[in-house]
C-alpha cells in the first residue's frame, strides 16, 4: 500500500496502483478528490483525522474495500447528487409511496450511515434495514443501494426533513 498526497496522485500512471494506495487531502475536500475517485482511488482520509481513519484505510485497503473519512463523505455525496435529476412531480409521488419508516431508513441513507447505525438510531435490526432499503429501491425504481443514498441526499432536504424518529 502506498500513501500519497493529493499532488502525487497524478505521478501514478497506472489505474491498477491506485486501487492500493490512500489518499490524504486537506479538510476542504476540492475537485481533486473527486479526480481521484474517478481514477479509481477508493480509500480517501482528511488530514486532520489522518491518525483516526489511516488504520482503518489500511484496513479496508487489505479488505479491498472503499474507506473515506467522515469529513469527506458531504463533499462527494454533494458531487454526485448534483448529477441527479431535478425533483418532479413523479419523483414526489414516489415518495408518497414510502412508509413512514422508509422515509426515516431513506434519510438516514442521504447522510451515508451504515445499516447497524440506521438499525440502532431506529431500535430495529439490521435485517429490517436491509428489507426497508430493498422496499425503497424498488418503490423508487433505482438500481442500487448506492442510487438510494444518493436519492436520500439530494431530496432529504427538500421533501424529508419533516420526517420524525418515533
Amino acid at each position: 500500500m502506498t500513501v500519497i498526497d493529493s499532488a502525487s496522485l497524478k505521478s501514478l500512471p497506472v489505474k491498477a496502483s491506485k486501487e492500493f494506495c490512500v489518499l490524504v487531502v486537506s479538510d476542504s475536500p476540492d475537485d481533486i478528490v473527486l479526480n481521484a475517485v474517478k481514477q479509481g482511488v477508493r480509500r480517501v482520509v482528511a488530514e486532520s483525522v489522518v491518525e483516526e481513519d489511516l488504520v482503518r484505510a489500511v484496513r479496508a485497503t487489505a479488505k479491498k474495500t472503499a474507506f473515506l473519512s467522515e469529513s469527506i463523505t458531504p463533499y462527494l455525496l454533494d458531487c454526485l447528487a448534483s448529477r441527479l435529476p431535478e425533483h418532479t412531480s413523479g419523483t414526489r409521488k414516489a415518495l408518497d409511496r414510502l412508509s413512514h419508516r422508509e422515509h426515516q431508513v431513506l434519510r438516514l441513507l442521504g447522510k451515508a450511515w451504515t445499516n447497524s447505525e440506521i438499525a440502532s438510531t431506529l431500535r430495529i435490526s439490521e435485517a429490517t434495514v436491509r428489507s426497508h432499503i430493498y422496499h425503497i429501491v424498488t418503490k423508487l425504481d433505482l438500481k442500487t443501494r448506492t442510487e438510494a443514498v444518493l436519492f436520500g441526499h439530494h431530496f432529504t432536504l427538500a421533501t424529508l426533513g419533516q420526517a420524525r424518529f418515533t
